[in-house]
């Protein structure tokens, strides 16, 4: 564990790469009141021996460090563990021993055997392709863990295992989000300062300096949810795919490679500003407006682009179509469309909305269909017993109303 500094009129040394750098930045921010110094990993090791002593021991400083092998043998006050957390992204632009590299290609190289050229494309649409994002992850923390472990360093895993699926925590292997950075400063604050009250709020400008610029990722529909992902990810993935797929072919044996890959100009797109289908742009719009019909063809319009699209995009959908068609009350073929989608594998709060929908408007023979839904979610039973009795009500209604219809002729006679 770090041993607790005192409150503090030392100035503080931060020794590192980027991520420290940017801690730094962001301590010398919220506490004007002490002084901070910073040295790059790279200008630390051109010192001879000597000369790394007297920066080390200089004026009495507390330092900080990161847990690479060369900063090892320095005594330190506290260090911080060298962030690199792979899995989250399906592929990614990296950097390896100072070699540009695509992370996750060794997946993509098993691919290419097994699929050749447009049959690759059509493979990753139907999700087959399994970047082994969960197993990259788990070994990433499992790393982690292991530099935690080492004498002096604060944790940050926990936070993260607690935070990846609910929230993003990274913009790169190497480039932790806001989030997770501000939580590190919170961490390691409360082994330097007997006061950490300037590190509980930060302000969005505060934030600002913990921020690095996105790599060029991207994440599969389908990653996102071997992951387990709950938050809004990378919605148009696919033409990324494309990108990283003509650039590794390039460096295949020609027997390999498709006849025009050579042609292929295709790079990675910006994450801020990837175009969205015409389809997509459609339903926002009709979203926005109060014309139901209009909703609703818009949201049958999207069937054909559910593989590039995120759960939450596809859980919007379905809301929608099921809420504007019980105001056109063509609620049935809504809820008979819907429940077509779900019931191989059901969202629970599309499941919410049905069960709703399906009690108010539903037809009888969608009630157990409904039912064994909203069971596979754990919906609370109560639900269940409510759309039972709903569709026993029904059913005896339309008994009620057939033996009516046959008394009338014998009235007649």
């Amino acid at each position: 564990m770090p041993r607790k500094s005192k409150e503090a009129s030392r100035p503080i040394l931060f020794v590192g790469d980027a991520w420290l750098k940017k801690l730094y930045e962001y301590f010398a921010l919220l506490r004007p009141d002490v002084t901070f110094d910073y040295l790059s990993t790279k200008d630390y090791l051109a010192q001879d021996a000597a000369a790394r002593a007297a920066t080390i021991k200089a004026a009495g400083r507390i330092v900080v460090t990161e847990t690479v092998e060369p900063l090892d043998g320095v005594t330190t006050d506290c260090r911080v563990p060298a962030f690199w957390i792979d899995g989250l992204s399906s592929l990614e632009h990296g950097v390896e021993h100072g070699a540009r590299v695509i992370l996750g290609r060794e997946v993509l190289d098993e691919a290419l055997v097994s699929y050749r050229g447009p049959e690759m494309l059509r493979a990753s649409l139907r999700g087959d392709v399994d970047f082994q994002c969960r197993e990259r992850f788990e070994a990433s923390i499992a790393g982690l863990k292991a530099l935690e472990a080492r004498d002096g360093v604060v944790p940050i895993s926990d936070f993260l295992l607690k935070t990846y699926r609910k929230a993003p925590i990274l913009n790169g292997v190497a480039r932790p989000l806001p989030n997770v950075s501000a939580e590190m400063a919170r961490r390691l604050a409360a082994v330097l300062f007997d006061d950490t009250s300037a590190f509980d709020a930060p302000t969005p400008f505060h934030l600002g300096h913990l921020a690095f610029v996105p790599s060029n990722s991207l994440l599969t529909p389908f990653d996102a949810k071997r992951l387990g992902l709950k938050y809004r990810t990378d919605s148009h993935w696919f033409p990324n795919l494309v990108a990283a797929l003509a650039e590794v072919e390039k460096t295949l044996p020609e027997d390999m490679r498709r006849p025009d890959s050579e042609k292929t100009k295709a790079r990675f797109v910006s994450t801020s500003n990837r175009p969205m289908t015409k389809a997509q742009v459609r339903f926002d719009a009709a979203l926005a407006g109060d014309d139901h019909a209009e909703i609703v063809s818009a949201a049958r319009d999207l069937r054909d682009n559910r593989a590039l699209m995120h759960p939450e995009d596809c859980r919007k959908a379905d809301i929608a179509l099921l809420r504007s068609a019980y105001e056109l009350e063509i609620s049935e073929d809504a809820i008979e469309e819907v429940l077509a989608l779900h019931e191989d594998d059901p969202d629970r709060e599309v499941v919410r909305v049905l069960v709703n929908h399906c009690q108010s408007r539903g037809a009888v023979d969608q009630f157990d269909r409904v039912i064994a839904l909203a069971e596979q979610v754990f919906l609370p039973q109560l639900k269940m017993v409510k759309l039972q009795k709903r569709k026993e009500f029904l059913i005896a209604k339309a008994e009620k109303a057939k033996a009516t219809q046959d008394a009338e002729p014998n009235v007649a006679s």
